[in-house]
């Protein structure tokens, strides 16, 4: 059996996600990019079927493997190392005939580099190598929607990828999760009445596959955060947009779903200290449960930018409370 391949994923956290919300101090605008960040699935053990040639196949994958997560504790990637590294899987995919994973990996090394075109050409192939190779299916998914916003197709082909993996591709299922609660309407599933209970429970089924996988602890904190939200008054757009109404203006979010937020967050942080996002999730929380100094703390350890822009808004909303004049004594 060798090893999974390498999976990027998508998930909402600023500066490392694949689908990342940014929100400017000034407004509550969301811009949606795509940066793929590889990361490695522990959930899939795929065993191909052997061939002539496998152990050769087999050998020269994982000597490709191990010269890709050389490069990654080394962050040393650069044009040079992108490419030797992708020829690496491409000479193992060619000793077996047909290795969409080792296909597929190549992929995910020329996406280090940025080279977009030489990845999707590398999914396609292993696509056509496999029709059911779900990680391959989910990256040319998140390129599509890149370039056409298109939120129901790529949702829908996400599903098809779900299913395919029969559930158990993790970062799949916390990808869909995330543009179900991007949606966030009224379509029904099989198992759920909406895009945001569906997201919970596609949230759920990851972490109960991976329960230290962090982009899925991350986000599942983000859906209790925007349930406080909405439940107040915050009312998410088909965009992914939030519209706060004016009765939401005087009073803070529903503090039960924020205390589970926070409680998801702690928790995350305990797995994985060195999870930066969890860090920004923590402090927008803390933010809205009226602790700023506890969001504060958390703003360096995830970049500091979503928190800074949070507290801002607070001091700014102080400052402008109309002057009523001296106060009299009693």
């Amino acid at each position: 059996m060798h090893r999974s391949p390498l999976v990027p994923l998508l998930c909402l956290a600023l500066g490392l996600a694949t689908v990342t919300a940014v929100t400017a101090c000034g407004g509550g605008n969301i811009e949606t990019k795509v940066n793929t960040a590889p990361a490695i699935s522990k959930t899939d053990e795929r065993t191909p079927t052997l061939v002539t040639g496998d152990e050769t196949a087999r050998q020269k994958f994982e000597g490709s493997l191990a010269a890709f997560l050389a490069h990654d504790r080394a962050a040393d990637w650069n044009d040079t190392t992108c490419t030797e590294v992708a020829q690496m899987f491409d000479d193992a995919a060619s000793a077996r005939g047909s290795f969409p994973e080792a296909t597929f990996d190549a992929g995910i090394a020329y996406q280090r580099c940025k080279n977009d075109a030489a990845a999707k050409d590398h999914f396609r192939r292993a696509l056509a190598g496999d029709p059911h190779f779900h990680y391959a299916k989910v990256q040319l998914t998140l390129y599509q929607f890149k370039a056409d916003a298109n939120i129901d197709a790529a949702i829908g082909r996400l599903q098809e990828a779900v299913l395919d993996a029969q559930y158990q591709n993790v970062p799949a299922l916390v990808n869909l999760a995330l543009l179900q609660m991007q949606r966030d309407g009224s379509t029904a599933s099989n198992d759920c009445n909406d895009d945001m209970e569906c997201a919970k429970k596609n949230l759920q089924r990851a972490l109960a596959i991976d329960d230290a996988y962090m982009p899925a602890l991350n986000q599942l904190a983000l859906y209790y955060f925007d349930q406080a939200k909405k439940r107040v008054g915050a009312i998410r757009g088909r965009e992914g947009r939030s519209i706060t109404t004016s009765a939401s203006i005087a009073k803070r979010a529903d503090v039960q779903q924020l205390e589970l937020a926070a409680l998801v967050a702690s928790q995350a942080m305990q797995k994985n200290p060195g999870y930066a996002p969890i860090y920004n999730t923590a402090g927008l929380v803390q933010n809205e449960l009226g602790k700023i100094n506890l969001a504060v703390q958390h703003a360096p350890l995830g970049g500091g930018n979503l928190v800074a822009c949070a507290v801002m808004r607070v001091a700014r909303s102080s400052s402008r409370r109309p002057w009523r004049g001296p106060r009299r004594a009693a």
